[in-house]
């Protein structure tokens, strides 16, 4: 999914927060835009630091935005997603 380039960009940015690359892929892809944080300049990166933002436009990296298009249609309408709290609170 990820060129040799990208991963190793993905890889470094995550290795930084000290968050596995499954992880840092996943905050990215759900933090909406309006509530993302800040990049992180901490020297001392630690688990659970945030992850910086995402670059979603003409400019982004094309592997993430393929990797974001799967997950948008692979969730259907009523499904339940992890995290999602409204699905989760009203037991559909």
């Amino acid at each position: 999914m990820f060129t040799p380039e990208e991963y190793a960009t993905v890889l470094r940015r995550a290795d930084g927060l000290g968050v596995p690359v499954a992880e840092y892929i996943r905050r990215a892809a759900t933090v909406p835009a309006e509530g993302r944080p800040e990049p992180c300049h901490a020297a001392d990166a630690r688990r659970g630091a945030p992850v910086p933002p995402v670059e979603l436009g003409a400019r982004g990296t094309p592997a993430l935005r393929r990797f974001l298009d799967t997950l948008a249609a692979a969730a259907e309408p009523g499904e339940w997603v992890p995290g999602d709290q409204e699905s989760a609170s009203s037991g559909r």
